[in-house]
């Protein structure tokens, strides 16, 4: 008899756990509902910005060796490591005037 009734206990105690768990599960869904919550859909106020940072090292499709047919100081440099860039497109500008002086030069030795 002792036996049944310590059984008949562990029986309903158990029971009464997963009644608990399901329940609980149930509220919690309904009160995130009820809140407006959904994890489908992510809103965000036109005014925060979302950012996120992630480690990693690029590399180019292809790389390229520029040689410059006159040599010079670079007076400006028009692109960035890692920009695309396209045939015919001014990467730099080289320092004209010694370019200039040695064009001269050669003009008055002649």
């Amino acid at each position: 008899m002792i036996i049944k009734t310590i059984r008949l206990k562990a029986w309903l105690m158990i029971l009464a756990g997963c009644s608990v768990g399901v329940i609980s599960c149930k509220t919690e869904t309904n009160n995130n509902e009820s809140k407006g919550y959904s994890l489908a859909v992510i809103n965000a106020d036109s005014n925060k910005e979302i950012t996120t940072s992630y480690s990693a090292s690029i590399e180019g499709k292809q790389d390229i060796d520029i040689y410059p047919q006159v040599s010079g100081y670079i007076e400006k440099l028009n692109v960035s490591e890692g920009d695309i860039v396209r045939k015919g497109e001014i990467l730099f500008v080289i320092d004209q005037v010694p370019a200039e002086f040695n064009l001269q030069m050669q003009q008055n030795s002649d």
